[in-house]
């Protein structure tokens, strides 16, 4: 076998203090080969290192070996990929995290396929995350697993898991694709801007879809999509849990190739903590118990010319840079609270239009 490390790079960071020096990080980078003679090549030409004669045991785009000063050993895989899996043609990032410090003792990791087609269906983001240990002084146990899959005839249907002890300062959880989930922990712990160190025992479930409702290429082309999601996690040490349930539906459609159009309704409903806000913005007074919050959200957007509404993702992203599309939208929000801080009131709504050009 012939193996290459190549174009590498690294570099060393160290601080001053009090005339001493302390390590901040060390972090190096380098491209991975690794070949083995193709049996139905030349062997002699192989062993010459002739890429055309060879295949590929084991490649990695780029391969980052990173150490910092709070004893975290960190390794990200990207692009990694082997000939073991014989015809199906795995791409695929790795990240593994090894915590050495004291109260930080674990090992996360997690492994996500951007696309990988099996027979007739074509899986996309499929992902594992797991973690044991400890963070932060607190105990983290957890098992993840995401994914989805495009079928013939435009059906799409995909979900998350997520289970056991968190901590919403993980950051393999945020990099596998569960940063929304900490960050509607992280704001619903009292208003903190930083993520909280406690740990959560819990659960997240995602479940999706889109399909077809009817086509005649792009002369007319309507689809619906529809979500559901819940979580609920409740700290370790006691005191009040974080719970909440979302469903939202879309319909998008193309009408004489030219004429473009989604709407997307979101309703919600969770508890929050005192004084933290809801995902409407809306403020839980102090209390002794969780508030009630209900959110609804409206937003609708139309496009001119050469658009792509089935990748409009949610208003706050807006739908830009959809290039060649001229377009326009507008957004609603209800949002009530069961026990604002005294003053405030229940009802809060807001509106907002915009528009856009290629």
């Amino acid at each position: 076998a012939n193996a290459t490390l190549a174009t590498g790079m690294g570099q060393v960071i160290f601080e001053i203090a009090g005339g001493d020096f302390r390590l901040v990080n060390i972090k190096f980078g380098t491209l991975v080969d690794v070949r083995t003679p193709d049996s139905s090549k030349s062997r002699r030409a192989a062993a010459a290192g002739d890429q055309k004669q060879t295949r590929a045991l084991f490649h990695v785009d780029w391969l980052t070996l990173e150490i910092n000063r709070d004893g975290e050993i960190l390794i990200i895989g990207k692009n990694v990929s082997t000939s073991l899996t014989g015809d199906l043609d795995v791409h695929a990032d790795v990240l593994l995290l090894i915590g050495t410090g004291a109260g930080n003792e674990r090992i996360e990791g997690g492994v996500t396929v951007a696309e990988l087609k099996v027979a007739d269906v074509t899986f996309r983001k499929l992902g594992a995350v797991f973690g044991a240990g400890r963070l932060n002084n607190q105990p983290i146990a957890y098992l993840g697993l995401k994914g989805e899959g495009s079928f013939s005839g435009g059906f799409t249907v995909g979900g998350a898991l997520l289970f056991g002890l968190i901590n919403p300062q993980s950051k393999v959880l945020r990099e596998i694709g569960f940063a929304d989930l900490l960050n509607s922990i992280s704001a619903n712990t009292g208003g903190s801007a930083a993520p909280p160190k406690t740990a959560f025992a819990g659960i997240y479930v995602v479940v999706y879809g889109d399909f077809p409702v009817y086509s005649n290429g792009c002369l007319l082309k309507v689809s619906a999509g529809v979500e559901l999601r819940g979580w609920y996690f409740a700290p370790l040490g006691g005191g009040l849990p974080v719970w909440g349930g979302l469903l939202r539906g879309s319909v998008t459609g193309t009408a004489i190739c030219l004429v473009h159009a989604k709407g997307e309704l979101t309703l919600i409903i969770q508890g929050v903590r005192p004084n933290a806000k809801s995902m409407g913005g809306q403020q839980c007074g102090k209390t002794e118990d969780n508030c009630t919050a209900f959110t609804g959200q409206l937003w609708a957007a139309a496009g001119l010319f050469f658009c792509e509404p089935e990748t409009w993702r949610g208003w706050d992203k807006r739908w830009w840079d959809d290039g060649g599309c001229w377009q326009a939208g507008a957004f609603v929000q209800l949002a009530y609270i069961d026990q604002p801080p005294q003053g405030k009131d229940q009802w809060a709504a807001k509106f907002e239009i915009d528009v856009e050009g290629p």
